[in-house]
């Protein structure tokens, strides 16, 4: 899940450099401010990076007034800890702090990486599948991608007498090996203002251009989420509900496109 450590005024003024080394959300988008260990829909680092999470040592605090900042080394393995001979990857990020959140509801930031991480499915995808290449896929033992990354987020909350929406954007540029790639997220939430229901409703994109004449790699889909809150604690200290899920994947380069429903029951406390 998480494993990690703060070390807060490693030196400076405080709050101007905190040092965190372990397992822990990867600092890029929204990622890493968003609990969404327990939600349905999820933001867009899984494909990015094919994973949300990773082993990383990194500096953060306050860089001005109005913005926070994260640098960093990320082992590029995702939740295994394991070496295929990777550098890894750098990161950083630089985002609006919490008092933009306290007073205005606004979020958002724009973030880098560059490096090299594993993972199978991107190396892959970056196989022709013509001739002798689909061979040459299957037997592949490199799973070591070099990627670049480039994004910018924003998530807003508007209140209101019929509850609190919030929309949510992301995007992010980029190339694996020499593939570019393209990735889009909106997301629009709803809560009652009983905090007893609430609905979402999602869409995501990803697009590779593989190159060597095949077929570009796409996967998009759309989905919406109906909750209904046993317990809805303002705090997120004690949750308890139920949640019904439709997920269409409208275009689908390597696989079927289907309509997925799902049923969640989840309680924390």
């Amino acid at each position: 899940h998480n494993a990690y450590a703060d070390l807060y005024n490693v030196f400076g003024e405080s709050g101007r450099f905190n040092l965190r080394g372990g397992y822990f959300y990867q600092p890029f988008g929204l990622n890493q401010q968003t609990d969404t260990h327990g939600t349905v829909l999820q933001l867009s680092n899984d494909r990015l990076f094919g994973s949300e999470r990773d082993w990383q040592t990194a500096l953060y605090g306050s860089l001005t007034e109005d913005l926070d900042y994260t640098v960093g080394y990320l082992l590029g393995s995702g939740p295994d800890f394991v070496m295929e001979g990777q550098t890894g990857m750098g990161v950083a990020r630089v985002a609006l702090n919490n008092d933009w959140l306290f007073k205005y509801g606004l979020e958002g930031g724009v973030s880098l990486a560059a490096g090299e991480r594993v993972d199978e499915h991107a190396a892959m995808r970056g196989t022709p599948m013509t001739g002798a290449a689909m061979g040459h896929m299957a037997e592949r033992e490199d799973p070591v991608v070099n990627t670049v990354r480039a994004g910018a987020d924003v998530r807003k909350r508007f209140d209101s007498e019929v509850g609190p929406f919030t929309l949510t954007a992301e995007t992010a540029v980029g190339e694996d090996e020499a593939d570019r790639i393209l990735s889009g997220l909106g997301q629009a939430d709803w809560l009652h203002p009983s905090r007893r229901w609430g609905t979402a409703a999602q869409y995501q994109q990803f697009w590779q251009d593989v190159g060597d004449g095949a077929e570009d790699y796409t996967n998009e889909r759309v989905s919406g989420v109906l909750t209904y809150y046993f317990r809805n604690d303002v705090g997120n200290a004690n949750l308890h509900w139920i949640a019904l899920a439709v997920e269409r994947q409208t275009r689908q380069t390597d696989g079927p496109e289907d309509t997925v429903v799902m049923v969640q029951y989840y309680r924390y406390w």
